[in-house]
């Protein structure tokens, strides 16, 4: 009988701790999707648009360029990549899946920090621009 209930007690536990890390991996990909839409493509955008008003030639016409085809990729491929990763950890962890879930989650962070490196780079690269 002592087994008995010494097993119940241990099923509780250990079902109250894989709960409880399912809402802690839930929150961690909630604050991704947070961070992630604080991205804004749209300024960006705006700011490669003036610099594309400016008379360019040359080497400045070809960092434009560059410039467009890095905007083109955040937004049609890295962006939409993260928020498929993010979503694909959100149903992991609700269905379980919780090491896939933790998995993917840390793909979706590291996807995030390359995105917001990207966005950087993209407005350091615009100001270079508008200064010279």
């Amino acid at each position: 009988m002592k087994i008995l209930v010494g097993i119940i007690i241990l099923a509780i536990v250990v079902y109250a701790a894989i709960l409880i890390y399912q809402q802690y991996l839930l929150r961690q990909i909630k604050a991704l999707v947070d961070s992630q839409s604080e991205i804004d493509p749209a300024a960006i955008q705006a700011d490669i648009a003036g610099v594309k008003t400016m008379s360019l030639t040359g080497k400045t016409l070809e960092q434009v360029n560059q410039l467009d085809t890095d905007y083109s990729d955040l937004t049609e491929n890295r962006l939409p990549r993260l928020t498929a990763q993010l979503e694909e950890a959100r149903q992991q962890a609700k269905q379980y899946h919780l090491f896939q879930a933790a998995a993917n989650k840390n793909k979706a962070a590291a996807s995030l920090r390359v995105a917001r490196q990207v966005v950087k780079q993209l407005g350091e690269n615009v100001d270079q621009l508008q200064k010279n």
